[in-house]
């Protein structure tokens, strides 16, 4: 065993260095990466958050058919919407959440800026005509908004249409009011 000779002292201290740094250099790389992933994410969602709450609904026109309040809506803000956060809008019948269907024939693809839907109100009365579930509970049926909450656009007790402020807000973002009473 006289011939064995280890490392001497000084290469042992540079091999330690040496081991040190590059675990040190693994680690830096491994946590600007992860930071930079983090960073991207973040960005995205926000981005997304932005345009959110940058939409803004407008009402064009508005019309009676049959007893059922059709009225058409204009995505004026500076993005589109998917599909899934569109279904999410409410609309309002003089300040109450109302139960809607989408009769346009973009109905499941997203809302493009500048772009017009027509939106009605779901009664039990035309039901038939419009496709709005026959009971409005639950999450079946095409109509979107508040369950059990159709509302019929009829004659008053003085035989006069009502006035009615309609309100279309989406999930996040702004909505319009809009004044109708149909003209006889």
């Amino acid at each position: 065993m006289r011939g064995r000779r280890g490392i001497t002292p000084v290469v042992a201290v540079i091999l330690l260095l040496l081991m040190t740094i590059a675990a040190a250099g693994a680690a830096y790389l491994w946590v600007t990466k992860l930071q930079q992933l983090i960073t991207e994410r973040a960005t995205s969602q926000w981005l997304d958050v932005g345009k959110k709450t940058q939409t803004k609904f407008g009402i064009d026109s508005a019309w009676r058919k049959n007893t059922t309040l059709c009225f058409t809506v204009v995505n004026q803000g500076a993005y589109s919407i998917s599909d899934k956060d569109f279904n999410k809008t409410y609309i309002y019948l003089n300040d109450v959440p109302r139960a809607w269907i989408d009769a346009s024939t973009q109905a499941g693809r997203s809302f493009a800026a500048s772009e017009t839907r027509v939106l009605c109100v779901c009664n039990d009365t035309d039901v038939g005509n419009l496709g709005c579930a026959a009971t409005l509970t639950g999450d079946s049926g095409p109509w979107h908004g508040i369950p059990e909450s159709e509302y019929v656009y009829q004659l008053d007790a003085n035989g006069l249409w009502p006035l009615v402020t309609i309100k279309v807000t989406p999930a996040a973002g702004q909505g319009e009011s809009y004044t109708y009473q149909e003209s006889d």
